[in-house]
């Protein structure tokens, strides 16, 4: 009745919910282990009904339901062969109902995995687990090549990659996971990147001389994105030497992809010992193609005796990095990040760095010491040597973005010798200079504690057209009123009265205070 009186998506979701709650009751009564599956008639039903409606099959809740009702599921998926109305091949069902620590829901032994793969294949139910494996792997890779239908090449190929991802699971299958690759080496490409991925999500480092083999394969080239992806975590040394070979080989030749990819995977693998492998790569010509991958490298393996060479070749880099296409890549954050880890020497390293005269290289020292700075509940001091170059990169920069982060810096660093330039800043925005960020400005004001820029401040505490009222009148309430307030009370440690005629009076009378006046 209730179905009856709904209508469009409100009646299939309705259908949906009673169909699993049909399902779950006929289920309920049984232990997990010893439960009857329902009938294949009462299931079968229930799809043809949501099959009707055409709606699309949530192969998400199966997790939810009794482990039994699983495999009539799948069969009817099978039955109906129609991925637009049922979604998801079956193989993310296998991962659900294979993943340990699902609900109540034991994690399957390797034979129950054959098993089921077995039946979902050939229906045979064979406990021959040595015919299975030489014949199944063939069966499925088979299917693969050069099929002129596309729906069909990729519902097999999800069968193969279901099958390798679902083996990957337990790590003594990696000697299947092999024999399943010599098979994919001569049929498809798409076979042999899903068994090295396989093979690294095993763990099992005795697939490693496989996938070194793939590096350099005769047949089908493995992608390198699988490559770098098992790899590191196999986390096998013995795939270094490969790698390095094949960087010292490859660079000058049209494989730049590949070789900054295995410059990625050597970096992630992690070994200290590649620290000079990486140091020759960036400094030798030869390599110049590949100079900035081999600098990000080598910042993960970085040691600390290491952080001065790298602030020098982070500054050697351009401050964005452009494509030939002439978009703009993000910065090299991650050398960035290196850096912040390794503050307490990176900082005074920075600061020491030799003054450089063009402002992007000053913007991006300012950016990177900024970034460290963030990373430190206590602030470092600078001398007024170290500050200069930021205080002269206030002058000349342009962008507002850069103009904030140099602002923020010398706020952090509490240099008085900043205190001229920050003002000038203060007196553009007034004048309209909208690109002057006025709340960094106004802190960094209020950190460095200047006693020389209360006069300043106070005549402009408020003012049009950023802020309300007049001499005389009320407070102003915008972000140059706001912040100029908190810049006073904390040189003055005065909390200012309502006007500033008031102000002004105080002013007169006690500033500069007196122990200033008898010096």
């Amino acid at each position: 009745m209730l179905a009856n009186r709904v209508n469009g998506k409100c009646r299939q979701i309705v259908l949906t919910t009673m169909m699993f709650a049909c399902i779950a009751v006929m289920c309920r009564a049984a232990e997990p282990d010893s439960i009857e599956p329902p009938s294949v008639e009462s299931v079968r039903a229930l799809l043809q009904e949501q099959n009707n409606l055409q709606m699309r099959f949530d192969w998400s809740k199966v997790e939810k339901l009794p482990k039994a009702v699983v495999p009539i599921l799948i069969a009817e998926f099978r039955r109906y062969k129609n991925q637009e109305l049922y979604g998801s091949p079956p193989d993310v069902v296998l991962r659900h109902y294979t993943l340990a620590g699902n609900i109540n829901r034991p994690r399957l032994t390797n034979t129950q995995i054959i098993s089921f793969w077995q039946q979902w294949w050939t229906n045979h139910k064979s406990e021959n687990r040595h015919l299975w494996k030489a014949q199944a792997f063939r069966r499925c890779t088979a299917l693969l090549p050069k099929h002129k239908d596309r729906a069909y090449y990729k519902k097999n190929y999800q069968e193969f990659r279901g099958i390798c991802h679902t083996l990957a699971l337990i790590p003594e299958n990696v000697e299947l996971l092999i024999e399943a690759g010599a098979m994919a080496r001569t049929l498809s490409q798409d076979a042999l990147d899903n068994v090295v991925r396989a093979i690294g999500w095993t763990r099992n480092q005795q697939g490693t001389p496989f996938v070194i083999e793939c590096i350099e394969s005769d047949g089908f080239k493995v992608e390198w994105a699988a490559i770098v992806e098992a790899l590191p975590l196999l986390a096998d040394k013995r795939s270094i030497g490969p790698l390095v070979d094949y960087v010292n080989t490859h660079a000058h030749k049209n494989e730049y992809c590949c070789c900054s990819t295995a410059i990625d995977t050597l970096s992630r693998i992690g070994s200290p010992r590649l620290r000079h492998t990486f140091r020759n790569w960036i400094v030798q010509d030869r390599f110049k193609a590949i100079r900035h991958h081999a600098i990000i490298g080598f910042s993960r393996i970085a040691m600390k005796d290491d952080i001065s060479d790298l602030i020098s070749w982070r500054m050697q880099l351009p401050l964005k990095w452009k494509r030939k296409d002439g978009l703009e890549r993000p910065r090299y954050n991650e050398i960035d990040r290196r850096l912040v880890a390794f503050d307490d020497e990176a900082l005074p390293a920075l600061l020491r760095f030799p003054d450089v005269s063009d402002a992007d290289s000053r913007a991006l020292q300012a950016d990177l010491a900024f970034s460290i700075l963030q990373s430190k509940q206590e602030h470092a001091e600078a001398s007024d040597h170290q500050v200069q170059p930021y205080v002269s990169l206030l002058r000349v920069a342009t962008d507002r973005t850069e103009i904030s982060r140099t602002v923020q810096l010398v706020g952090r660093l509490k240099s008085k010798t900043a205190t001229p330039a920050l003002l000038s800043l203060y007196l553009k925005h007034r004048q309209g200079h909208s690109n002057k960020p006025i709340s960094d400005i106004c802190e960094a004001l209020r950190r460095i504690k200047d006693p020389t820029c209360v006069e300043t401040v106070s005549k402009y505490w408020y003012s049009p057209p950023f802020d309300a009222g007049g001499p005389g009148g009320c407070v102003g309430r915008g972000r140059m009123g706001v912040g100029s307030m908190e810049i006073l009370q904390a040189i003055t440690g005065q909390n200012l009265p309502d006007n500033q005629t008031l102000w002004m009076e105080w002013l007169a009378k006690n500033w500069p205070p007196k122990k200033a006046k008898e010096h």
